[in-house]
Order: C-alpha cells, then sequence, then structure tokens
C-alpha cells in the first residue's frame, strides 16, 4: 500500500496540482470521552489536484499519508492502543472545496475518509474532517494553518485524533 501511495505522488507531479508538507501540532486523542495530550503530532505529506472552479469557489481532490507518526511518552506496555505510548498515523483521501477570500487569502474544508496507520492499522477505517485559511506568498509558495479530525474504529469504539497544523505548500504547474 506504501508504494502505491508513493507512486500516485510521483505521478502526480505530471499534472498541475498543490504539493504541501503539514507539521502537526498539539494533537489530542479521544476515547470513551476521555481526552488525552500527545507529545508530537506527526508530518504529513499531500498532493491536492484541482478539478473544478468557478467565481470565487474551487473544489479539489487529494490525498495524504503520515510519514512521521503522532506520539506519546513511549513506555511499555502490552495494550494495542494506549495514546502515551503507541504511533497513530494515517493515509486519508478527501474533497477539498477551497472559497478564495482576497487575491491571497482563502479558507478551505476537508471532507473524506481515511486508514489508520502504524498502531492503528488494524482498525477500521473511519472520517477526516478539516478547516482552515490559506495564505499565497507568491504564485508558488504558502503557507497555511488548520484543524483536522481522524476519526477510526475499534471494537465498536471511536478513536478520535484533534491536532492543529502548519502548512507548506507548493503549487506545481
Amino acid at each position: 500500500m506504501k508504494k502505491m501511495l508513493l507512486l500516485i505522488v510521483v505521478f502526480s507531479f505530471g499534472f498541475s496540482g498543490t504539493f504541501y508538507v503539514e507539521l502537526g501540532q498539539s494533537p489530542q486523542y479521544t476515547v470513551n470521552d476521555v481526552t488525552t495530550d500527545l507529545d508530537l503530532g506527526g508530518l504529513t505529506i499531500g498532493y491536492n489536484h484541482g478539478f473544478f472552479q468557478k467565481g470565487n469557489w474551487s473544489v479539489s481532490i487529494g490525498g495524504s499519508y503520515t510519514l512521521n507518526p503522532i506520539t506519546g511518552v513511549r513506555s511499555n506496555t502490552l495494550l494495542r492502543f494506549v495514546a502515551p505510548n503507541s504511533e497513530a498515523g494515517f493515509m486519508s483521501v478527501y474533497l477539498l472545496p477551497v472559497y478564495q477570500i482576497g487575491e491571497k487569502f482563502f479558507a478551505w474544508a476537508s471532507f473524506g475518509i481515511n486508514k489508520g496507520l502504524y498502531d492503528l492499522k488494524d482498525h477500521d477505517n473511519g472520517n477526516t474532517l478539516g478547516y482552515g485559511i490559506h495564505i499565497k506568498c507568491n504564485d508558488t509558495y504558502g503557507v497555511g494553518f488548520g484543524f483536522s479530525n481522524n476519526t477510526v474504529e475499534f471494537n465498536n469504539a471511536d478513536f478520535d485524533f484533534n491536532r492543529t497544523s502548519i502548512f507548506l505548500t507548493a503549487k506545481i504547474n
């Protein structure tokens, strides 16, 4: 599956779209209404390919993959996923509606499906939701700030991962 995603990302460079790197900050993990803060928010790469534009609205289809997992303090335990000592990541496919507020200022939202990675690989697929802002620095590069929520399920329990992120983007023509 990792090879397939890598091939998709490599072939995507043949098309015009946006490649991004996401650095997660202040991650939280919630299961059974108990929330735990985690230490590291992970590093994610992704690609968005636009397919619709009308007026100030545009829509892209995108995908992302967590390269460096979301982690907490490492300790030894026998449980499948325990927030303080496990690694979490996601492979996601989503739709990305974007509204252009100003010449270089955009608001975006995303919704799609995800598959858990690392210690979440045995969990059922879930949903991914996000929203944020993006600022174009020039015609090629931009920065953004956003919030994302990834949910997976295991034994009828929802595992929610929330985090704020900083995005660095590069438009490929």
